[in-house]
């Protein structure tokens, strides 16, 4: 029977450590010999094993460990919830997000209560606020550009001493 060997990395995440403190454990002879092939270092996963039976790495080193990735299911859930919250931000009642999501009536109603805490009340209000701000921003331009073609009215009166009918006529080409 063949044995499942693992590479440095696989060994490393086993482990709970970096890449080099594998290397270190090899050094040191926890970790037993490793075996050089296709361009790769691997391990014996049975001496992988025996190391977790009396190592455990350090608070340091499980800290500056890369945080995994997501589970299949925790994006699946994640993509429940934003569903549902965008249901909620349509102006849907609970029952009505059933209906239409097919998402458990608890679930729903959990997630409304999460909705409605005021971590999601700061994040709506921020969303009114950069609504308010672009708002302003058009009004702010719709303004300037009428300061400007309001401008371009006085100079043709003045430069061609036109009357106000026709500087109306002509504004409205603009």
């Amino acid at each position: 029977m063949a044995s499942v060997k693992l590479s440095r990395k696989e060994a490393a995440l086993r482990i709970g450590v970096t890449s080099a403190r594998v290397s270190q454990l090899e050094i040191e002879g926890r970790l037993g010999t490793a075996t050089r092939e296709a361009g790769g270092v691997y391990y014996e996963e049975s001496a992988v094993t025996e190391l977790l039976k009396t190592y455990a790495p350090g608070p340091r080193a499980l800290k500056n460990r890369a945080a995994p990735k997501p589970k299949a299911e925790t994006r699946v859930r994640g993509e429940i919830a934003a569903k549902v919250f965008a249901c909620f931000d349509r102006g849907m009642g609970l029952v009505e997000v059933t209906k239409e999501t097919l998402v458990d009536p608890d679930t729903v109603d959990r997630l409304w209560t999460r909705y409605n805490t005021p971590a999601g009340e700061i994040e709506r209000q921020a969303q009114a606020k950069d609504e308010a701000r672009r708002m302003h921003e058009e009004t702010r331009e719709k303004a300037r550009f009428e300061f400007l073609r309001q401008r371009e009215r006085i100079k043709l009166i003045e430069t061609n001493k036109l009357d106000r009918a026709t500087v109306r006529r002509l504004a409205k080409g603009l």
